[in-house]
């Protein structure tokens, strides 16, 4: 299946790239902010890559079919995309938020210089109350759950890989993969404190930066919405 991305690479040979990624149920246009990063970016002489995950944005895929597992493969993709252009491969760093930490984590850190993380959700007990409370009696009823967020033409349906999956819960483990420079950024709106600790035990190599507690959605179009 088809994956659509942006790339934006400056007037200089061989520049370092960062990869920017989004959240689930998001798209790689959906932050406003991203756009403002990616300037900044590119001032500095960095390239970026900007992509839709399956199922996800202008990207191809069936949202029945999507799991957070499957992202890795996504963004395995787009690193063997990259290293096809006029950049450098040893200096690819990463930018992601929300869930994006758990393809990272998927992925593995090969051929990766650094990460960078806006509010991970990563704790497996943070995705399973958050399906139980919401999307349960939906699951039940439907099998499937729905959204339609504000600035994207899709309604997505996932379905039962994806419930599974978060039943499940073994993305969390993931994270331990994620060993290089790890730099992480919290609004923390929406993780209390204890888990904002148990999540920062997941990274065996990071600084933290804490915010004042702003909602995770609240550089979005999603601004109200709860998570």
């Amino acid at each position: 299946q088809k994956l659509v991305g942006l790339l934006n690479i400056p007037a200089v040979d061989n520049p370092p790239v960062v990869i920017m990624i989004h959240g689930f149920r998001a798209n790689k246009t959906y932050y406003p902010w991203f756009d403002n990063i990616q300037i900044a970016l590119l001032k500095q002489n960095i390239a970026v890559l900007r992509f839709d995950f399956h199922a996800h944005g202008e990207s191809e895929g069936d949202s029945m079919e999507y799991t957070l597992k499957a992202c890795a493969e996504d963004l395995a993709a787009a690193l063997k995309f990259i290293k096809t252009q006029n950049i450098d491969k040893t200096n690819i760093g990463i930018f992601g938020t929300s869930a994006a930490t758990i393809a990272i984590g998927y992925n593995g850190i090969k051929g990766i210089k650094t990460v960078a993380l806006y509010d991970p959700v990563v704790l497996a007990s943070h995705w399973q109350n958050w399906f139980n409370r919401k999307y349960a009696d939906e699951f039940k009823e439907k099998g499937y759950m729905t959204h339609k967020p504000k600035l994207d033409q899709r309604t997505y349906k996932f379905g039962k890989k994806l419930y599974d999956e978060v039943q499940k819960g073994d993305f969390e483990k993931s994270i331990k993969n994620i060993t290089c420079p790890t730099l992480i950024i919290y609004g923390a709106e929406n993780l209390s404190d204890e888990e904002i600790e148990r999540t920062n035990t997941l990274f065996k190599n990071s600084e933290i930066i804490y915010y004042l507690r702003m909602s995770h959605y609240a550089l979005t179009s999603e601004r109200s919405e709860e998570h």
